[in-house]
């Protein structure tokens, strides 16, 4: 074997490490790059959790004052109905009440 063959191993393994050292760095900016990705789409998600969690409690809270407004819609309701007409025989006694008096020229 001659020295040359061995020069040329060298050179060829050193070709070979600066290879790998030249793959590592460009692969590891790749993931550093995919890394900060995932990362942002992360908080991103988390943002956007945060804004439906907020929703639906004021959809709760919308809830719950309609649930009130009903009710007091409700008792309003019952409070402004119309009391009941007097029944027909006290309407009846108060006519011929009335005509008798006029009949007795306005004596009681």
């Amino acid at each position: 074997m001659s020295i040359g063959y061995f020069v040329g191993v060298q050179q060829q393994r050193q070709a070979s490490l600066e290879e790998i050292a030249r793959l590592q760095k460009a692969y590891g900016l790749r993931l550093e790059s995919a890394a900060g990705a995932v990362s942002d789409a992360a908080k991103a998600t988390s943002s956007a959790a945060e804004a439906v969690g907020e929703a639906a409690d004021q959809v709760g809270a919308a809830a719950k004052t309609a649930t009130s407004a009903a009710i007091t819609a409700k008792a309003a309701a019952k409070a402004t109905t119309a009391p009941a007409p007097p029944p027909p025989a006290a309407a009846v006694n108060n006519t011929i009440k009335r005509a008798n008096e006029k009949l007795q020229g306005g004596r009681p």
